[in-house]
Protein backbone atom coordinates (compact mmCIF):
# COMPACT_ATOMS: atom_id res chain seq x y z
CA UNK A 1 0.00 0.00 0.00
CA UNK A 2 1.52 3.18 -0.89
CA UNK A 3 0.84 5.54 1.67
CA UNK A 4 1.80 8.70 -0.58
CA UNK A 5 -1.45 8.24 -2.62
CA UNK A 6 -4.56 10.14 -2.12
CA UNK A 7 -7.96 10.76 -3.57
CA UNK A 8 -9.76 14.29 -3.79
CA UNK A 9 -13.13 14.96 -5.07
CA UNK A 10 -14.03 18.23 -6.73
CA UNK A 11 -17.42 19.51 -6.12
CA UNK A 12 -18.86 22.12 -8.49
CA UNK A 13 -22.13 23.47 -10.38
CA UNK A 14 -23.35 22.15 -13.53
CA UNK A 15 -22.26 24.83 -16.16
CA UNK A 16 -19.54 26.32 -14.23
CA UNK A 17 -17.19 28.31 -16.84
CA UNK A 18 -13.40 27.99 -16.95
CA UNK A 19 -11.48 31.22 -16.45
CA UNK A 20 -8.64 32.75 -18.31
CA UNK A 21 -10.05 31.37 -21.83
CA UNK A 22 -9.69 33.98 -24.78
CA UNK A 23 -12.52 34.41 -26.96
CA UNK A 24 -11.14 31.42 -29.67
CA UNK A 25 -10.54 28.85 -26.86
CA UNK A 26 -14.01 29.38 -25.66
CA UNK A 27 -15.42 28.81 -28.94
CA UNK A 28 -14.03 25.40 -28.93
CA UNK A 29 -13.74 23.95 -25.39
CA UNK A 30 -15.52 21.42 -24.16
CA UNK A 31 -16.96 22.75 -20.57
CA UNK A 32 -14.90 22.63 -17.10
CA UNK A 33 -15.04 18.89 -16.37
CA UNK A 34 -13.54 18.15 -19.89
CA UNK A 35 -10.76 20.91 -19.16
CA UNK A 36 -10.13 19.49 -16.12
CA UNK A 37 -9.81 16.02 -16.94
CA UNK A 38 -7.33 17.14 -19.77
CA UNK A 39 -6.13 18.84 -17.32
CA UNK A 40 -5.19 16.10 -15.06
CA UNK A 41 -3.96 13.67 -17.74
CA UNK A 42 -1.45 15.99 -18.56
CA UNK A 43 -0.41 16.25 -15.07
CA UNK A 44 0.11 13.02 -14.51
CA UNK A 45 -2.29 12.00 -12.36
CA UNK A 46 -3.26 8.35 -12.10
CA UNK A 47 -6.54 8.47 -12.24
CA UNK A 48 -9.07 10.83 -13.14
CA UNK A 49 -12.81 10.27 -13.07
CA UNK A 50 -16.15 12.80 -13.93
CA UNK A 51 -19.47 11.89 -12.42
CA UNK A 52 -22.45 13.42 -13.84
CA UNK A 53 -25.15 14.00 -11.26
CA UNK A 54 -28.44 14.53 -11.92
CA UNK A 55 -29.79 16.12 -8.93
CA UNK A 56 -28.65 17.25 -4.44
CA UNK A 57 -27.00 20.44 -3.00
CA UNK A 58 -23.69 21.89 -2.79
CA UNK A 59 -22.59 24.13 0.70
CA UNK A 60 -23.55 27.21 -0.56
CA UNK A 61 -27.06 25.86 -2.46
CA UNK A 62 -30.63 27.31 -0.35
CA UNK A 63 -32.26 23.98 -1.79
CA UNK A 64 -31.66 21.33 -3.67
CA UNK A 65 -31.09 21.31 -7.69
CA UNK A 66 -32.25 18.62 -10.44
CA UNK A 67 -31.08 18.62 -13.77
CA UNK A 68 -33.95 18.86 -16.13
CA UNK A 69 -32.72 18.37 -19.42
CA UNK A 70 -34.76 21.25 -20.93
CA UNK A 71 -33.65 24.08 -19.04
CA UNK A 72 -30.05 25.07 -18.89
CA UNK A 73 -29.91 27.32 -16.27
CA UNK A 74 -30.31 25.01 -13.39
CA UNK A 75 -26.82 24.30 -10.83
CA UNK A 76 -27.26 21.06 -9.65
CA UNK A 77 -23.54 19.54 -8.20
CA UNK A 78 -21.04 17.94 -10.30
CA UNK A 79 -17.99 16.26 -9.40
CA UNK A 80 -14.90 15.01 -10.59
CA UNK A 81 -12.77 12.47 -8.90
CA UNK A 82 -8.89 12.78 -8.83
CA UNK A 83 -6.48 9.97 -7.79
CA UNK A 84 -2.83 9.43 -7.51
CA UNK A 85 0.14 10.73 -5.80
CA UNK A 86 -0.65 13.27 -2.84
CA UNK A 87 2.61 15.36 -4.01
CA UNK A 88 0.73 15.03 -7.73
CA UNK A 89 -2.09 16.10 -6.61
CA UNK A 90 -1.45 19.09 -4.47
CA UNK A 91 0.87 20.63 -6.71
CA UNK A 92 -2.40 20.30 -9.59
CA UNK A 93 -4.75 21.37 -7.28
CA UNK A 94 -2.20 24.65 -6.29
CA UNK A 95 -1.72 25.28 -10.02
CA UNK A 96 -5.48 25.16 -10.96
CA UNK A 97 -6.68 26.95 -7.67
CA UNK A 98 -8.25 29.80 -9.60
CA UNK A 99 -10.42 27.65 -11.71
CA UNK A 100 -11.51 25.85 -7.98
CA UNK A 101 -12.34 28.99 -6.30
CA UNK A 102 -16.37 28.31 -6.61
CA UNK A 103 -15.71 24.81 -6.41
CA UNK A 104 -15.82 22.71 -2.85
CA UNK A 105 -12.70 19.65 -2.27
CA UNK A 106 -12.93 16.83 -0.15
CA UNK A 107 -10.72 14.13 0.60
CA UNK A 108 -11.94 10.98 0.63
CA UNK A 109 -10.70 8.62 3.49
CA UNK A 110 -9.89 4.70 2.59
CA UNK A 111 -7.45 2.21 3.37
CA UNK A 112 -5.06 5.10 3.15
CA UNK A 113 -5.87 6.82 5.86
CA UNK A 114 -7.37 4.21 8.29
CA UNK A 115 -4.30 2.55 9.23
CA UNK A 116 -5.73 -1.22 7.94
CA UNK A 117 -3.29 -3.87 7.48
CA UNK A 118 -1.59 -4.03 3.58
CA UNK A 119 -3.19 -6.52 1.27
CA UNK A 120 -1.33 -9.06 1.73
CA UNK A 121 -1.44 -9.65 5.63
CA UNK A 122 -5.18 -9.11 5.25
CA UNK A 123 -5.51 -12.35 2.10
CA UNK A 124 -3.33 -14.17 4.09
CA UNK A 125 -4.89 -14.07 7.30
CA UNK A 126 -8.96 -14.26 5.74
CA UNK A 127 -8.95 -16.55 2.78
CA UNK A 128 -8.34 -19.83 4.11
CA UNK A 129 -10.60 -21.45 1.80
CA UNK A 130 -11.18 -21.01 -2.12
CA UNK A 131 -13.43 -22.83 -4.07
CA UNK A 132 -13.55 -22.40 -7.78
CA UNK A 133 -16.53 -22.22 -10.29
CA UNK A 134 -16.40 -24.05 -13.26
CA UNK A 135 -18.02 -25.21 -16.49
CA UNK A 136 -17.32 -26.56 -19.37
CA UNK A 137 -16.38 -23.17 -21.26
CA UNK A 138 -12.69 -22.56 -22.51
CA UNK A 139 -11.96 -20.10 -20.07
CA UNK A 140 -12.52 -22.57 -17.18
CA UNK A 141 -9.31 -24.20 -17.25
CA UNK A 142 -7.46 -20.71 -16.57
CA UNK A 143 -9.77 -20.21 -13.81
CA UNK A 144 -8.72 -23.12 -12.28
CA UNK A 145 -5.34 -22.23 -12.66
CA UNK A 146 -5.67 -18.99 -11.67
CA UNK A 147 -7.79 -19.73 -8.79
CA UNK A 148 -5.13 -22.92 -7.83
CA UNK A 149 -1.99 -20.65 -7.91
CA UNK A 150 -3.98 -17.76 -5.75
CA UNK A 151 -4.97 -20.60 -2.95
CA UNK A 152 -1.58 -22.35 -3.21
CA UNK A 153 0.40 -18.68 -2.52
CA UNK A 154 -2.09 -18.57 0.63
CA UNK A 155 -1.94 -21.42 1.59
CA UNK A 156 -5.74 -22.30 1.26
CA UNK A 157 -7.87 -25.40 0.99
CA UNK A 158 -9.16 -25.67 -2.30
CA UNK A 159 -12.43 -26.47 -3.86
CA UNK A 160 -13.97 -26.94 -7.34
CA UNK A 161 -17.46 -26.73 -7.84
CA UNK A 162 -19.11 -27.80 -11.36
CA UNK A 163 -22.99 -27.66 -11.11
CA UNK A 164 -24.59 -30.24 -13.22
CA UNK A 165 -26.89 -28.27 -14.83
CA UNK A 166 -29.97 -30.65 -15.21
CA UNK A 167 -31.99 -28.71 -17.74
CA UNK A 168 -29.48 -29.61 -20.19
CA UNK A 169 -30.10 -33.38 -19.82
CA UNK A 170 -33.04 -33.53 -21.71
CA UNK A 171 -32.15 -36.39 -23.88
CA UNK A 172 -33.21 -37.15 -27.35
CA UNK A 173 -36.47 -39.69 -27.33
CA UNK A 174 -36.13 -40.30 -31.49
CA UNK A 175 -32.42 -41.49 -30.78
CA UNK A 176 -33.29 -43.34 -27.61
CA UNK A 177 -31.48 -41.22 -25.11
CA UNK A 178 -33.87 -40.68 -21.62
CA UNK A 179 -33.72 -37.78 -19.85
CA UNK A 180 -32.45 -39.55 -16.80
CA UNK A 181 -29.81 -40.81 -19.16
CA UNK A 182 -28.63 -38.09 -20.36
CA UNK A 183 -28.37 -37.26 -16.59
CA UNK A 184 -25.74 -39.89 -16.27
CA UNK A 185 -24.03 -38.95 -18.94
CA UNK A 186 -23.74 -35.38 -17.93
CA UNK A 187 -22.93 -36.38 -14.32
CA UNK A 188 -20.22 -38.30 -15.72
CA UNK A 189 -18.58 -35.76 -18.05
CA UNK A 190 -18.54 -33.08 -15.35
CA UNK A 191 -16.85 -35.70 -13.33
CA UNK A 192 -14.30 -36.62 -15.88
CA UNK A 193 -13.43 -32.82 -16.47
CA UNK A 194 -13.00 -32.13 -13.01
CA UNK A 195 -10.49 -35.31 -12.67
CA UNK A 196 -8.49 -33.60 -16.14
CA UNK A 197 -8.26 -29.79 -14.32
CA UNK A 198 -7.45 -31.55 -10.77
CA UNK A 199 -4.65 -33.79 -13.18
CA UNK A 200 -3.08 -30.49 -15.12
CA UNK A 201 -3.38 -28.12 -12.29
CA UNK A 202 -3.60 -29.82 -8.93
CA UNK A 203 -2.18 -33.24 -8.72
CA UNK A 204 -0.11 -32.58 -6.03
CA UNK A 205 -2.57 -30.49 -3.59
CA UNK A 206 -5.46 -32.40 -2.09
CA UNK A 207 -8.65 -30.64 -4.04
CA UNK A 208 -12.05 -31.30 -3.02
CA UNK A 209 -15.12 -31.78 -6.03
CA UNK A 210 -18.59 -31.12 -5.49
CA UNK A 211 -20.76 -31.42 -8.14
CA UNK A 212 -24.53 -30.64 -6.98
CA UNK A 213 -27.59 -30.65 -9.39
CA UNK A 214 -29.60 -28.21 -10.19
CA UNK A 215 -29.18 -24.41 -11.58
CA UNK A 216 -25.54 -22.84 -11.18
CA UNK A 217 -26.70 -19.31 -10.38
CA UNK A 218 -27.65 -20.95 -6.78
CA UNK A 219 -26.05 -23.82 -6.23
CA UNK A 220 -22.42 -22.14 -7.02
CA UNK A 221 -23.72 -19.41 -3.72
CA UNK A 222 -25.16 -22.64 -1.28
CA UNK A 223 -22.17 -24.76 -1.80
CA UNK A 224 -19.75 -21.97 -0.74
CA UNK A 225 -21.97 -20.56 2.30
CA UNK A 226 -22.23 -24.55 3.08
CA UNK A 227 -18.18 -25.30 2.92
CA UNK A 228 -17.87 -21.67 4.80
CA UNK A 229 -16.00 -20.71 1.43
CA UNK A 230 -13.51 -17.66 2.11
CA UNK A 231 -13.04 -16.52 -1.83
CA UNK A 232 -15.05 -17.44 -5.00
CA UNK A 233 -13.13 -17.78 -8.17
CA UNK A 234 -15.43 -17.55 -11.46
CA UNK A 235 -14.64 -16.83 -14.72
CA UNK A 236 -16.61 -15.19 -17.56
CA UNK A 237 -16.75 -16.40 -20.86
CA UNK A 238 -16.94 -12.70 -23.37
CA UNK A 239 -13.52 -11.78 -25.08
CA UNK A 240 -13.95 -8.40 -22.36
CA UNK A 241 -15.18 -7.45 -19.04
CA UNK A 242 -18.46 -6.54 -20.80
CA UNK A 243 -19.49 -9.54 -20.75
CA UNK A 244 -19.96 -9.80 -17.39
CA UNK A 245 -22.71 -7.39 -17.53
CA UNK A 246 -24.77 -9.49 -19.61
CA UNK A 247 -28.14 -10.12 -18.44
CA UNK A 248 -28.22 -13.25 -16.81
CA UNK A 249 -24.49 -14.06 -16.53
CA UNK A 250 -23.80 -16.28 -13.92
CA UNK A 251 -20.74 -14.31 -12.68
CA UNK A 252 -22.74 -11.43 -12.63
CA UNK A 253 -25.05 -12.80 -10.30
CA UNK A 254 -22.71 -15.07 -7.88
CA UNK A 255 -21.05 -11.24 -7.31
CA UNK A 256 -24.40 -9.54 -6.48
CA UNK A 257 -25.56 -11.89 -4.46
CA UNK A 258 -22.22 -13.66 -2.85
CA UNK A 259 -21.41 -12.96 1.25
CA UNK A 260 -17.73 -13.25 0.54
CA UNK A 261 -15.34 -11.75 -1.71
CA UNK A 262 -15.19 -13.05 -5.65
CA UNK A 263 -12.59 -12.85 -7.92
CA UNK A 264 -12.98 -12.42 -11.88
CA UNK A 265 -10.70 -14.34 -14.20
CA UNK A 266 -10.77 -13.13 -17.61
CA UNK A 267 -10.07 -15.42 -20.71
CA UNK A 268 -6.32 -15.30 -21.69
CA UNK A 269 -5.72 -13.19 -24.91
CA UNK A 270 -4.52 -14.84 -27.76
Amino acid sequence: MNNNNITVRIYFEHGQKVKGLTFMQRLFHNGFSHYILKAAKEARINQAISFHVTAGYLAHHSKIQTEHPEVLSLKHPQCIELSGEKETINSFLDKYKEQFENSEISIIEDQISLNLPNFEEKVTENYKKVLIAVDGSENSLNVVKKGVELAKQLNAEIALIFVVDKTKAVGNPDAGIMPNEALIALKKETLDTLDQFIKIYGSDYNILKFMPEGNPKDDVLQTAEDWCADLIVVGIHGKSGFALFAMGSIAQHIILHSKVPVLITTPRKK
